[in-house]
């Protein structure tokens, strides 16, 4: 039989699965975190005011 590497084991697998699952868990939340909170109205008068544009808005907020 051949030798198989360790990363072709299935518990080696499991065990990587569940950390990269919970790291992608991880970065969709920062994601959504920071599209719910990201200062858009700043952001976007300062770069839309050198080409003589202005951008307003009232408020944003997050709901589920």
């Amino acid at each position: 039989m051949p030798d198989v590497p360790e990363s072709a084991s299935a518990s080696y697998w499991r065990t990587h699965l569940a950390a990269l699952g919970y790291a992608a868990f991880g970065l969709v939340l920062f994601v959504a975190f920071l599209f719910a909170t990201f200062p858009y109205t700043a952001t976007l008068s300062k770069v839309l005011a050198p080409m003589g544009f202005e951008f307003s808005s009232a408020s944003q907020s997050i709901r589920f």
